[in-house]
């Protein structure tokens, strides 16, 4: 390959992950709690950036390093090489914790395994008498235990991706997370098998950087458009929802004026036509006149204090619901001695049903629920999981303590009052006793938008 072209296919190689990292950043947004892929975005962002700096040193190190640096400049390639793959690595396994439902402490612990074992590897085949040869026997050890897992990892992450968007986003951008998939599992084989030492594609003659330059080109186009598409789709619907929020908060409002004012100036009205018929000599069609009027008042005071009642503070709507789940929480876990995860898993088109109709009622029950947790199971970690089915909203707590000691739950005045919680919220509750380990479930049923 002539050096023009290598120095220029390195610099689109390394420009275009770059790109895709800087992205990745800026479409990233942590307080995002129905669309886990965009919580888990900043770790790509750090994966395109650092993985662009080592395509950049590798093309000083190719046509521009002298024999003095290579040494050093060798072994930072790699190092960056081994990050920028273990953090793709845990961008994928982040994924598939999120859509799987997999246990959390897997989370560091994959990538710290493939670590420890390429530090191993690094040192059986190291050869002080061919620096060269080391450099690719452990850059083939890198790429081979590292990327090529990675890269599966996150292309399997990737289809969960479209399977879960299809309904909530629509057929374009799931489709764009297929093909982001598909190209990943190709990137894994060039980036994880076509090694230099290797030299597979060599015999048609055509440079595998050049490959890996086209696909980091395409994954940086095809992920700018679906991230737009979906933060494009994410704001609308945001706005609806906070234009409801407004609206529930200017019924709210209306609510204590009534209450404050006109029923007030009702019940006066009511107690002035009392007296008026007690002083006044009437007729008997005047006496019926005024108790028609005064029963008008009474029916009408009826119906304000019904409206106020359905203007409830205590009732709560799609992303008002979630942030009373991680709000109440925080406030558990700086009053309780356990560490508390919120975890969010609500499709997109059902956030809108998710409705409590009491939320002192939630608070309570997540208040004895962790507190059961911590003085009876003597747990150090509670797992909240929320999330939606096409009809139900599902609230589960499960702990790491030592749970009910049978299968058999005895229970008592905490427990039976979470029932009778439960029950004015409108859903139901159960337990399930497994190996010593005890999962709360609370499951109502989402609001029928068509009402």
């Amino acid at each position: 390959m002539p050096e023009w072209l290598g120095v220029l296919v390195y610099l689109i190689y390394g420009t275009s992950f770059f790109a895709l990292g800087l992205s990745a950043f800026f479409s990233a947004d942590r307080r995002e709690v129905t669309v886990l892929f965009l919580r888990e975005l900043p770790l790509l962002g750090w994966f395109g950036v650092s993985h662009a700096i080592v395509e950049w040193l590798t093309l000083f190190l190719r046509y521009y390093c002298g024999p003095d640096l290579y040494l050093l400049l060798s072994t930072s390639i790699i190092f960056l090489m081994a990050i920028s793959y273990l953090i793709l690595l845990q961008f994928g396994v982040g994924l598939e914790i999120s859509f799987r439902r997999l246990d959390t402490r897997l989370s560091w612990f994959i990538p710290l395994v493939l670590a420890l074992l390429l530090i191993l590897a690094s040192f059986l085949v190291a050869d002080k008498s061919d620096v060269v040869k080391t450099f690719n026997r452990v850059q083939t050890i890198v790429r081979v235990g590292i990327a090529l897992p990675a890269s599966i990892m996150v292309a399997i992450g990737m289809h969960d991706c479209a399977r879960r968007f299809d309904p909530i986003f629509g057929f374009r951008i799931s489709l764009r997370f297929r093909l982001l998939s598909l190209i990943f599992i190709f990137y894994g084989a060039l980036a994880g098998l076509v090694t230099d030492p290797w030299r597979f594609l060599q015999i048609f003659a055509f440079p595998v950087e050049v490959l890996r330059a086209v696909l980091a080109l395409t994954v940086l186009v095809i992920f700018i458009g679906a991230t737009r598409s979906m933060r494009k789709l994410l704001d609308e619907r945001f706005r609806h929802m906070r234009s409801e929020t407004i609206l529930q908060q200017e019924r709210e409002r209306i609510g204590r004026e009534l209450h404050d004012r006109v029923i007030q100036v009702l019940f006066a009205s009511g107690l002035r036509l009392e007296q008026f018929a007690e002083t006044k000599r009437l007729s008997s069609q005047e006496l019926e006149n005024v108790e028609l009027i005064r029963k008008g008042l009474v029916e009408l005071t009826k119906e304000i204090r019904t409206f106020i009642g359905n203007s409830d503070t205590g009732q709560l709507w799609g992303v008002q619901v979630v942030s009373l789940v991680m709000e109440h929480c925080d406030a558990l876990q700086a009053t309780f001695p356990v560490t508390i995860s919120v975890v969010t898993d609500i499709m997109h088109n059902q956030l809108f049903r998710l409705h409590i109709h009491s939320s002192e009622d939630l608070r309570a029950i997540l208040t004895e629920a962790v507190s059961n947790a911590v003085r009876h199971g003597r747990a150090k970690a509670v797992i909240v999981r929320l999330s939606t089915t096409p009809g139900t909203c599902n609230l589960l707590i499960s702990d790491d303590g030592i749970g009910f000691q049978s299968e058999t739950i005895v229970e008592g005045r905490g427990i039976a009052s979470m029932r009778k919680r439960m029950a004015i919220i409108g859903g139901d509750m159960s337990f399930k006793v497994q190996n010593g380990t005890t999962t709360l479930s609370l499951v109502w049923p989402l609001e029928d938008t068509d009402e």
